[in-house]
């Protein structure tokens, strides 16, 4: 045994129970680095780039930029709520509905009730939106004082990443908090360096990092409590890891934890009461939320053409 690159301890079962990725440099280069614009895995080292526009946004600011309904940077608990559709002229963009791939399971939540746009209930949308903005919304501030009206800041929202968790978003801001523009301000700044001659990649490295994500540290995830193998967890697999990652005199990670976990498996859990490897980690982008409002409404269309054909089928026979 090489001592310098083992990773089992014999005198501390736990290393051997919970193993840690093997050969994860093969399918990802450097997987401990942290990422600024993507969610990389094993299986999509590219992250979700196919169909889904980073927008120059932090992958923890793309996991809740959905709910940023209006697009200014800012999200309400109306917002949170989000009651509405999307605007007919964002819907129309190639960026805001990716398109499913055949390879890609279709997530089940067309029939059940999910916040509203991804189709949750009335109530559990408004407990959400209480619970989310009410406990996230002061440490998103640009400021000590609170916001009354309990926004939450999206250029901020590193300052809401709380303790006990899986750690596949790291803690660095790239630059100050404060500064961090608005992704309209950052479109517009784009648009104007690209009417200048400046180039992609410069436009694309001169952009503010808030927090990243590792894929090294994702890829954990499974490796630990992906018991069967399957490249997916059932709801006690992710109690396991929820009790794994808890940080000593953490009550607040300790709930935040149980309680984002709870609300993943409700929201992408299949037939077989597991969750995939993969819309973990598009929820992690906050692609997937955009997937399912598309089903969403791609089911409500299917519906609306079987309710109408049997009127007209009806119709004709009565002639």
């Amino acid at each position: 045994m090489d001592v310098a690159t083992a990773t089992v301890a014999p005198a501390a079962p736990v290393t051997a129970e919970r193993p840690v990725p093997a050969d994860l440099d093969q399918a990802l280069k450097n997987p401990g680095l942290p990422r600024a614009l993507v969610a990389p895995s094993r299986e999509r080292p590219d992250g979700s780039r196919a169909f889904h526009d980073p927008k120059s946004l932090s992958v923890l600011q793309q996991h809740v930029e959905f709910f940023d309904r209006r697009k200014t940077g800012i999200i309400m608990p109306w917002d949170t709520y989000a009651g509405e559709p999307l605007p007919r002229a964002l819907v129309a963009h190639k960026w805001a509905v990716p398109h499913l791939t055949r390879s890609e399971e279709p997530l089940r939540t067309a029939s059940r009730n999910r916040f509203r746009a991804v189709g949750f209930s009335m109530v559990l949308s408004l407990v959400f939106s209480a619970l989310i903005n009410g406990s996230l919304s002061y440490f998103s501030q640009d400021s000590w004082l609170p916001d009354p009206l309990l926004s939450i800041k999206v250029r901020n929202i590193h300052g809401c990443k709380h303790g006990s968790d899986s750690e596949s978003y790291d803690t660095e801001g790239r630059q100050a908090a404060a500064t961090l523009p608005t992704p309209l301000h950052v479109a517009r700044t784009l648009a104007r360096q690209e009417r200048a001659g400046v180039g992609a990649e410069e436009r694309r490295l001169g952009q503010p990092r808030g927090c990243l994500f590792v894929p090294e540290k994702f890829e954990e995830i499974f490796s630990k409590h992906d018991r069967s193998g399957k490249g997916s967890l059932t709801f006690m697999e992710m109690l396991a890891l929820t009790e794994t990652n808890k940080n000593a005199f953490d009550a607040f990670g300790w709930i935040a934890e149980k309680l984002e976990w709870g609300v993943t498996f409700w929201l992408l859990a299949d037939h077989r009461g597991r969750v995939a490897k993969e819309h973990i980690r598009e929820c992690l982008d906050g692609s997937v939320f955009y997937r399912i409002e598309k089903e969403r409404q791609e089911e409500a269309h299917r519906k609306q053409g079987r309710g109408h054909a049997p009127a007209s089928h009806g119709h004709t026979d009565a002639e």
